[in-house]
């Protein structure tokens, strides 16, 4: 299916709130799963897996918190090598794109930013910079959800073979194009997302109408 990137953002934004995220870093997640469209994946395929784990396991979870603290912590360059766990290294790819955008002028001149990560038969690579995010991979055939060790590093020569083979995206031009276009969407993962969606939800009633669901008597209310 096809949406528009305003009706991404509403129906993702309130899929995070409804796996029980508050509504600020729910936003950011929503942006960062945008980002997954950017860089040639499913957007949906993205965060579907980790808002259903999250949703499971809020206590354990170590995808959202990694990505909620990357924001401050890419101020910091060159800064000591970041290592974590997460079960969706894409979508932590996509946080980082986002936090280097809004840093971008605190970061003038900072060196390349590289996420690593490997599972038992290859070795991954998302690279940034200068408004360039070299993938060492195909995004829309990484189909892994097992949880992976990522190393986040400054000034991370990639390996030749990686180079090589490597797709270089120039973020402004990708997010450009997706914003001209509409975005491709799975719908099985669409129908979940919206079914977190569904959760924040209220009946209709007088009671809810009171304490402020629904819209008011005129349309700017």
């Amino acid at each position: 299916m096809l949406t528009s990137k305003n009706e991404w953002h509403f129906y993702a934004t309130r899929a995070c709130v409804g796996a029980g995220l508050p509504y600020g870093a729910a936003e950011i997640i929503a942006q960062a799963g945008l980002y997954g469209a950017v860089l040639g994946g499913d957007a949906a395929q993205l965060l579907v897996p980790a808002l259903q784990d999250f949703a499971d396991n809020k206590s354990e979870n170590a995808t959202f918190h990694q990505m909620l603290a990357l924001n401050d912590r890419l101020l910091i360059a060159p800064y000591e090598q970041l290592n974590f766990d997460c079960n969706a290294p894409i979508l932590v790819a996509c946080a980082i794109a986002l936090a280097l955008k809004a840093h971008k002028k605190a970061r003038k001149n900072a060196p390349p930013v590289t996420l690593h990560w490997q599972t038992p038969d290859k070795e991954y690579y998302v690279q940034y910079q200068d408004g360039t995010v070299r993938l060492s991979f195909d995004i829309t055939k990484y189909d892994s959800q097992q949880t992976v060790a990522c190393a986040l590093i400054a000034e991370k020569t990639l390996d030749d073979s990686l180079v090589n083979n490597s797709q270089v995206i120039n973020l402004a031009t990708a997010m450009q194009n997706l914003y001209q276009n509409n975005i491709a969407i799975d719908d099985e993962a669409w129908q979940i997302l919206v079914s977190f969606y569904r959760k924040t939800l209220v009946p209709s009633s007088e009671a809810s109408r009171a304490s402020g669901a629904g819209a008011g008597k005129i349309d700017n209310d």
